[in-house]
């Protein structure tokens, strides 16, 4: 058939198609790993940072290009010809418009020409069957529009702008794209895996020869300087002009032997990122604690304990016996943060960080973006992550982190005194290490707060979370949301049986969007909660596309009285609902035009902007009156008294600035390791960046930091640092705090569950998707005092 023929020669040989390292482990934890701390972002393939997307595992991108540097050529047309015949292009398009009545299985069935004009083509109802023909035909189809866009290249009367043209194939490849990322993260089938691992992989590389397509580019460059202003819009017309930049300053516009240059470190790059998160999963240090110890641990830890052992929930963990536990993120966290006894805190954590090779492994990772940052003609990488910030330079990004920096940090060294305190009154000595932070700060919570985590919990039924998060939602932005589960499960659209869909309607009852709460743990699944695009929402001519969102989280399912309590959330799983729902707002209110404009997830994302909508959310979190309207005891059905819920609240500014100045010193570390990156020369003992971690933090946090025996310190496990979203722009979980707290004080303070501040925040910052820039949206909500921290710091108590 033609769909044989055409599949291996043409999506394998002519658009080159390459496997990457496996060190990058495919795309199925995002360039995450298991073993990460912290809660990152996901991001599509292709960021819009304007350098060549390096991350997720790139090729040579040299192998793309024939011997006269163009992306397709005459060759091609030759051997398309030889293999299917002299109407190839029509043969494709044949093949494509018969997938869906080729194949047996609705929830496989092929994408029409234009996906998005489908209904019943969900990008997950890709759902439980292999999905590699899926991806191909998604390639046939937008090789075919990038064709006619180059074949309109030759005509000076082009009728449909270029920008519009490259913008609809970018929409049909991502609409697979997206979805097979979410199965890929989400569904547990290792068949499936296997394969949407491999097709992520082509269509990324697949995607940036079509993004980065240098006639392409001239072409719409030509159109933004030559045509009259009624020919694209307004929106296409911003979108022309963050192409060509974007264009500019990647290696596709560079001179020959710059390009060739660059064409080798970025796989270079991508292999030692992938590298770092490999040594992170692979890492298999082991600590052993009494048996007696795991009594302190969490239930869900005990649960997996007892798995281990081969025992059944209801039975206790025998006692003294030793215990081998890993010393991985999972564990780790829990013995530091609960378990009583220094020593064994002290042993797990400096195991945890003892990941000695990556040491090596982060110092060629900051070289080879150093690198880079100098082909692409910024002084350092922290100069090319800042071009697009609300900060002009890296100067101007750590004056504003040192300005905090100077405010929080004494206000944090109060609070440490206080730990010192709790720490001498239970072992005799007041000295607080690194192991002892996170044990003394719960155990001083505790000592000082009224709440009993466990009774807070009785008000937080799963159920009742996710309803208060829809009433935020629908009291300040107008929306209506219905449980559209029973018509997932019949479109092949679930899966998981736990998963729910939602389906969101504005006030005209038009659906704009599906969202996915996948809420609770399983095997395989990254236990790090995530919001993921699987479909993107715009508004190209009359037609809207409806938003697919899915919140992924791991809260337990483990209840202490099956069949008579229901799954409860503490207060801290709460605000990760609440954060996780400000990203999928962002993207469902995006009013975008193009695909490329749309949400904040996709190929043209604003780094500064990303994280505010879901840091506001947190505070409704945390308001006694938002909490008010829908905590309910799951016994007695009341809600919790007055006094609860400001004692809650006020929980929030215990211990805060020892918590924000942890997040105020990594990001001047972040910009240090690439602002001011030295190679370290090979007769040094310590690497640079195990240096300049020391020093920042003996300067900007109130605890001294201490030589790890075992190897390794805590950079060699900050996944963050090799992820390339978050290369010099650490900052940004910063500038997310301060913002969002300007934006609360001047909008919802007074009211939080205000429609006209609701309406407020929709139109400046979220219906505008990544159109328009930060700074514009800021001024519109906070005119000049856009980076005032007043708000915040006063929520620190500084």
């Amino acid at each position: 058939s033609v769909g044989g023929k055409m599949s291996q020669p043409l999506l394998r040989r002519r658009i080159a198609f390459r496997r990457v390292s496996s060190h990058a482990k495919g795309f199925k934890s995002g360039g995450s790993s298991k073993n990460s701390l912290p809660k990152k972002k996901q991001r599509g393939p292709a960021t819009g940072r304007g350098v060549d997307s390096a991350g997720g595992g790139k090729p040579d991108m040299e192998s793309l290009r024939d011997s006269d540097g163009q992306l397709w050529t005459e060759k091609d047309d030759e051997e398309m010809r030889r293999i299917i015949g002299p109407n190839w292009k029509e043969e494709m398009q044949k093949m494509i418009d018969n997938q869906e009545s080729n194949t047996d299985n609705k929830a496989s069935s092929m994408p029409t020409p234009d996906p998005h004009l489908s209904d019943q083509y969900g990008p997950l109802a890709l759902g439980v069957t292999a999905v590699m023909a899926e991806s191909h035909a998604i390639v046939a189809n937008s090789t075919l529009r990038r064709l006619n866009i180059l074949d309109s290249l030759e005509s000076t009367e082009r009728s449909v702008p270029t920008i519009r043209a490259l913008d609809e194939t970018l929409a049909s490849l991502h609409t697979t794209l997206d979805g097979l990322g979410v199965l890929n993260r989400l569904y547990d089938d290792p068949d499936c895996q296997s394969v949407t691992s491999k097709s992520c992989e082509e269509l990324a590389i697949f995607e940036q020869t079509v993004r980065l397509d240098p006639r392409i580019a001239a072409a719409v460059e030509s159109e933004l300087n030559e045509k009259e202003d009624s020919f694209m819009s307004m929106e296409e017309r911003e979108l022309s002009k963050r192409w060509i930049r974007d264009f500019k300053a990647s290696s596709y516009a560079m001179d020959t032997e710059t390009q060739m240059k660059t064409r080798a470190l970025l796989p270079a790059l991508a292999e030692q990122m992938g590298l770092y998160v490999e040594n992170m999963y692979k890492h298999n240090a082991t600590v052993e604690i009494p048996s007696d110890m795991a009594v302190f641990l969490p239930t869900l830890h005990q649960r997996v304990i007892k798995m281990n052992l081969g025992l059944d929930d209801a039975a206790p963990i025998p006692r003294g016996q030793n215990l081998t536990l890993p010393a991985n993120a999972f564990f780790a966290e829990a013995i530091v943060r609960y378990v009583p006894f220094a020593k064994i805190r002290q042993e797990t954590y400096q195991k945890f960080e003892s990941i000695q090779e990556n040491r090596q492994v982060l110092q060629e990772i900051l070289s080879i973006r150093s690198q880079l940052a100098q082909l692409y003609g910024y002084e350092t990488y922290s100069h090319l992550a800042t071009n697009e910030s609300v900060f002009k330079s890296p100067d101007e990004t750590m004056e504003f982190l040192l300005s905090l920096s100077e405010k929080v940090l004494p206000r944090a060294e109060i609070q440490m005194k206080i730990l010192k305190n709790v720490k001498r009154q239970a072992e005799g000595d007041d000295k607080i290490d690194d192991w002892d932070v996170e044990y003394y700060l719960n155990k001083a919570m505790g000592m000082f707060s009224n709440i009993d985590a466990n009774k807070v919990e009785e008000y937080f039924p799963i159920d009742v979370c996710v309803d208060g998060v829809r009433n935020v939602a629908e009291k300040l932005f107008g929306l209506k949301f219905y449980d559209d589960t029973k018509a997932a499960l019949e479109e092949g659209d679930i899966w998981d049986a736990s998963v729910v869909r939602l389906n969101v309607k504005n006030g005209a009852n038009d659906t704009i969007g599906y969202i996915y709460l996948d809420l609770f743990e399983r095997a395989f699944k990254p236990p790090e909660p995530a919001t993921l695009r699987a479909r993107a929402t715009y508004t190209r001519g009359e037609k809207l596309r409806p938003a697919r969102v899915v919140i992924s989280t791991s809260f337990s399912q483990v209840t202490d009285q099956p069949n008579v309590k229901p799954i409860l959330l503490s207060h801290e799983e709460l605000r990760i609902l609440f954060h996780e729902f400000g990203h999928c707002m962002h993207e469902i209110l995006s009013t975008s035009e193009t695909y490329c404009g749309a949400g904040c997830l996709g190929v043209a994302t604003n780094p500064d902007a990303f994280e505010i909508p879901a840091v506001l959310m947190e505070l409704f979190a945390w308001d006694p009156r938002v909490l008010g309207t829908f905590a309910t005891h799951y016994q007695t059905r009341q809600p919790p008294p007055d006094a609860v819920l400001d004692d809650l609240t006020g929980t929030r500014k215990s211990f805060a600035a020892i918590k924000a100045q942890e997040k105020i010193a990594f990001s001047i570390l972040d910009q240090e390791f690439h602002a001011n990156f030295k190679s370290t020369k090979e007769e040094d003992a310590i690497p640079f960046t195990s240096t300049k971690s020391d020093e920042v933090f003996a300067e900007h946090f109130p605890v001294k930091r201490e030589r790890n025996p075992y190897g390794g310190s805590w950079e060699t496990k900050w996944a963050h640092v090799s992820n390339q979203d978050y290369a010099a722009s650490y900052f940004t979980y910063v500038l997310a705090d301060v913002l969002s707290y300007n934006i609360w004080s001047n909008l919802f303070e007074n009211d939080p569950l205000s429609e006209e501040a609701g309406k407020k925040f929709q139109e400046a910052f979220l219906a505008p998707g990544c159109t328009r820039s930060t700074s514009d949206s800021l001024k519109l909500l906070l005119g000049d005092e856009t980076l005032n921290p007043q708000s915040w710091l006063a929520s620190l108590g500084c």
